[in-house]
């Protein structure tokens, strides 16, 4: 593959370029972005916690330029975006699928049934390669992460158990992915199968 010589600006979303919960906005981070966005060289991707669906809610909310790529469901997502089309690269699937060995989300939450702290998600708040559950704020997140990693490593799965944390609701999130998925993981992943080259 020929080097690309565009410049790729990965960016998160909320409380970086625009507001998330009680946070109060960065007065020019929208500003900014649009100026950048508009040099040619530049291509911009999002890279967020949310699904497709609420990136473009958050594009169409703050005004913010449609992007040329996007992360999203905490890296286990990767879209690139031409012409207002959404292409998912199914083959980051493929590369991060393996930890999991072929199961699917349910099939985890069938392994986790037992934990009584645990609380699935709406069914749109999951994807292929994302388990999503609530939990008390104040649960001993340690402890929880922990049983969790267990009881999947017994099946021979490789997970990352990613915690966090809904300040508007008091919830506490948590999300099973595959080992591999993460937000880093697949900027690395884009950036070589496009061929940036790294600085």
């Amino acid at each position: 593959m020929t080097r690309n010589t565009d410049i790729l600006l990965c960016t998160d979303m909320d409380r970086t370029i625009m507001p998330n919960g009680d946070q109060d906005e960065s007065p020019a981070a929208r500003r900014i972005l649009h100026l950048l966005v508009d040099r040619p060289e530049l291509r911009l991707a999002y890279v967020s916690g949310r699904d497709k669906r609420l990136i473009l809610d958050a594009v169409a909310q703050y005004e913010l330029p449609l992007p040329d790529y996007a992360v999203g469901d905490v890296g286990t997502t990767i879209y690139e975006v031409r012409d207002g089309n959404w292409e998912l690269w199914t083959a980051w699937f493929e590369e991060i699928g393996k930890d999991w060995r072929g199961l699917r989300p349910e099939d985890l939450a069938a392994m986790l049934h037992d934990l009584r702290a645990l609380s699935l998600q709406e069914p749109e708040k999951q994807s292929r390669f994302k388990l999503s559950y609530y939990t008390d704020a104040r649960v001993d997140r340690h402890a929880l992460v922990d049983a969790v990693y267990r009881l999947l490593s017994r099946r021979g799965l490789r997970c990352r158990i990613i915690w966090s944390v809904d300040e508007q609701r008091d919830l506490g999130l948590v999300d099973v992915l595959p080992q591999r998925a993460s937000k880093r993981h697949a900027i690395d992943y884009l950036v070589k199968r496009e061929g940036y080259a790294k600085s």
